[in-house]
């Protein structure tokens, strides 16, 4: 029920900020957003490489073994997220010549790749069943 309801609520709150931000952006603003996110998104799949799939299935299985299995998780998570952003970069400096969307492509870059570290928490937070820790951190 808590994650039903937290479902409904993001996506209630992400339409209607979806909605404000294409009226304020326009076609053109909204056209480089969506090109800084799929820009970025195409890369971002590379930050986790299983790894939360992976923590999921052994704290379900362990619980005891959670501590252990996040450590290891966010360890080699931290070591992936700076090679992903420095591939970012270099893609973003070799493809778009615009200095100002290669900039904003840096940024969202940080802001994706760092959800990964809270993607490892809510793999623990569901290996242990708790849905309503995972509910609230949702909204």
């Amino acid at each position: 029920m808590f994650q039903m309801t937290a479902k409904v609520t993001t996506k209630l709150l992400g339409f209607a900020a979806f909605t404000i931000m294409v009226q304020y952006l326009g076609v053109n603003g909204y056209g480089r957003y969506s090109y800084i996110t799929t820009f970025v998104s195409f890369f971002a799949m590379f930050s986790d490489m299983g790894l939360n799939s992976n923590l999921f299935k052994d704290v379900s299985k362990r619980r005891e073994t959670a501590p252990v299995q996040l450590g290891m998780t966010l360890m080699l998570e931290g070591l992936l997220l700076p090679l992903v952003w420095t591939l970012i970069a270099a893609a973003a400096w070799i493809l778009e010549p615009d200095g100002v969307l290669r900039l904003f492509i840096l940024f969202a870059a940080l802001g994706t790749l760092t959800r990964v570290f809270s993607q490892s928490l809510f793999q623990v937070f569901n290996g242990w069943e708790r849905f309503r820790l995972t509910a609230f951190l949702d909204i």
